[in-house]
């Protein structure tokens, strides 16, 4: 696949689901900007339109690979390995992360005011993250895998707003990528201050190895597991632009 500068974001995002990663990465909006171009996107945005295509190859490729590496595995291990290392790395790393962003807060926030609102910002992804890996592992998962085999689930992990389970992953796997890019604003991309102390380096060092992993987490998850999942869920993809109202 080649990305074209004058494809629209909407033509993108419907041929290949996984750029979608990378326009969030960019700030790219590809719901209220769907209709423009690439190219006009990222002349509104000041952005360099060949970094951007270079990039969005690169990334589709990884996700083809990707899917390359898996194909051969079983959806009950693909979720095994999620569970046993992305899921606890990144409950061991929010644990870590909110007790140094209590500590920096409260040692340096009256010299460094945004720490106050990056305090509260992870805070927020914290508890949220906690409770989706919770559904995951206890919900949708176990859906996925009845599913696989043949049987009729016992488990419909809907949410109150009624979306399916795999568009309702799916939002909110957007959702989290909007946190994660707001915590990266807040914290000037991870560069701490000159004056700052090792606590405050180390609180850095630790949201950009979480956003890393959770990148990588997500990745696996959206371009492996969701669309090896039987055909008869796969409809459930088709609502994920909408917006949770739930959330």
């Amino acid at each position: 696949m080649t990305v074209e500068s004058d494809q629209s974001i909407c033509q993108l995002v419907a041929e290949y689901p996984e750029t979608i990663t990378v326009l969030e990465q960019y700030g790219i909006d590809y719901c209220c900007s769907s209709a423009d171009t690439l190219a006009e996107v990222c002349g509104k945005r000041d952005l360099d339109t060949t970094l951007a295509l270079d990039t969005l190859d690169r990334h589709n490729q990884d996700a083809r690979t990707l899917r390359s590496q898996w194909q051969s595995t079983s959806l009950d291990q693909i979720i095994e390995f999620i569970v046993k290392h992305y899921h606890a790395f990144a409950r061991k790393q929010l644990d870590v992360i909110r007790r140094l962003a209590v500590t920096v807060e409260r040692r340096h926030g009256g010299k460094h005011p945004h720490l106050f609102q990056l305090s509260e910002a992870v805070s927020t992804i914290s508890t949220e993250l906690e409770f989706h890996l919770f559904w995951e592992e206890t919900l949708l998962f176990p859906y996925i895998l009845q599913l696989g085999t043949g049987q009729e689930p016992t488990l419909l992990p809907t949410c109150s707003c009624g979306e399916e389970p795999l568009a309702h992953a799916l939002n909110n796997h957007r959702h989290t990528g909007t946190e994660l890019r707001l915590l990266r604003e807040l914290s000037n991309d991870y560069l701490p201050p000159a004056d700052a102390s090792i606590s405050h380096r180390s609180l850095y060092r630790a949201l950009d190895d979480f956003e890393n992993d959770l990148h990588d987490h997500i990745h696996l998850e959206n371009c492996v597991l969701f669309p090896r999942a039987p055909e008869h869920i796969l409809a459930s993809l088709q609502p994920a632009s909408r917006c949770c109202s739930c959330r």
